[in-house]
Parts: structure tokens; C-alpha cells; sequence
């Protein structure tokens, strides 16, 4: 996966770090989506999904796919879509499976998730993050 990866920009890690400080709860809607999107993205890069999606990666699945749907990047939502539709069992083998693959996906997505960012943060092309729904 590492020959493959783009890795992070730097306006992935200046989102993590302005944003990353608080709750994803307490920001507006816009700050939330950067930052769901910024934290998953570079998660995604170090190859730590599984930690970062905690006890409920179905749900968190969702909420990533939510955000990034948000941002623009619909290839890579669709591939959380898939995602999400794997780690529905509770078998341990199976979820960590999916999100290996996940993962292996997300490093060749066709979508600059780095420049969504930059764009989305700049306020260009910008679209309101839907109410929570699954």
C-alpha cells in the first residue's frame, strides 16, 4: 500500500490541526465535515481505520460517507458505501478484512481528497453536510 498511497497535503494537516484540538460535536456543520473528512483521510494514510472507527465502524462508516458525499468526493464515498455494507457482520475477521481492503481502495481513489479539502475549506464549490441519517 505504501507505493500506492498519496499521503497527506498540507491542508490535510492544517485542517487536523486546527480542527483537531476539539470535538467533532461542537463544531458548525462545514468544520465538521473538514475534519471527519481530514482525520479519516489521514487515518486512512497510516493505515489505522480500524482505531479511528472505534466500536461502531458501520456507523462511523456512515458518517464519513456523509461527509465526504458533502465535500465532493464521490468515488471514494461510493467506496465507503461498500465498506459499510461489509462491516455490518459482527464477525472480527470479516470487519477487519473490509476495512484492510478499504483501505487499499482508498489509496488508489480517483478523488484529490487533499484539494476537496482546500476547496471546501476555501468556500469554492461548497455544499451543506445533510442532516445524519444512515
Amino acid at each position: 500500500m505504501a507505493e500506492t498511497w498519496k499521503g497527506i497535503y498540507p491542508i490535510t494537516s492544517f485542517v487536523l490541526d486546527a480542527l483537531g484540538r476539539q470535538p467533532v460535536a461542537g463544531l458548525s456543520a462545514r468544520d465538521q465535515v473538514l475534519s471527519r473528512v481530514a482525520r479519516f483521510w489521514a487515518a486512512a494514510a497510516r493505515g489505522e481505520l480500524a482505531p479511528y472507527l472505534g466500536d461502531d465502524p458501520r456507523h462511523s462508516l456512515g458518517e464519513v460517507r456523509r461527509a465526504l458525499e458533502a465535500l465532493g468526493a464521490v468515488r471514494t464515498a461510493a467506496l465507503v458505501r461498500v465498506a459499510m455494507d461489509s462491516v455490518g457482520s459482527q464477525n472480527a475477521v470479516r470487519v477487519a478484512a473490509a476495512l484492510h481492503r478499504l483501505e487499499e481502495d482508498l489509496a488508489r481513489s480517483e478523488d484529490n481528497i487533499d484539494e476537496l479539502l482546500a476547496r471546501y475549506a476555501g468556500g469554492v464549490d461548497h455544499q451543506v453536510l445533510p442532516a445524519a441519517h444512515p
